[in-house]
């Protein structure tokens, strides 16, 4: 692996990387990262037996905000309030219900077996996950989907 933020160079479609004093190696570069790379500033080069990754900078325009909501997240809520005095409130009892349902079968597995023990309670913890992953996944959608409306 290579790494280097000095003495690179691209050139005619070429990566000019220093070995060393005035010895060169050179990687032919395609005409898509030629385009993408095209006026910006490229920082550093990384090169890996299986790949070139190029590191650049580029400015960007600022976007000023024009509210900031707050979010507060209880045990059986979310809630979001917004500069403009507005307030939602998502229940996610739900998913406290499921989880406290994994909980509870968990603790009647009586096996004094460590392997097995591990192997039931990995099961179960990846069904509560799956139950509860999608509707966090819903409320979260939801909220930034809100957000983007009042702009």
């Amino acid at each position: 692996m290579l790494k280097t933020c000095y003495g690179f160079k691209i050139e005619n479609n070429l990566l000019r990387l220093p070995v060393k004093p005035r010895e060169y190696v050179y990687v032919k570069l395609n005409g898509h990262t030629l385009q993408v790379i095209s006026g910006l500033n490229v920082r550093s080069i990384t090169l890996t037996p299986g790949s070139v990754s190029i590191s650049y900078s580029k400015e960007i325009v600022e976007i000023e905000p024009e509210g900031y909501p707050g979010v507060d997240r209880n045990l059986d809520n979310v809630t979001i309030a917004s500069t403009d005095g507005t307030d939602r409130r998502f229940d996610l009892s739900k998913a406290n219900r499921i989880k406290a349902d994994y909980r509870f079968v968990k603790s009647r597995f009586k096996r004094n077996d460590a392997r097995i023990r591990g192997r039931v309670f990995s099961k179960y913890g990846e069904k509560q996950q799956d139950r509860v992953q999608p509707l966090l996944h819903n409320v979260s959608k939801r909220i930034v989907d809100e957000a983007k409306s009042k702009r």
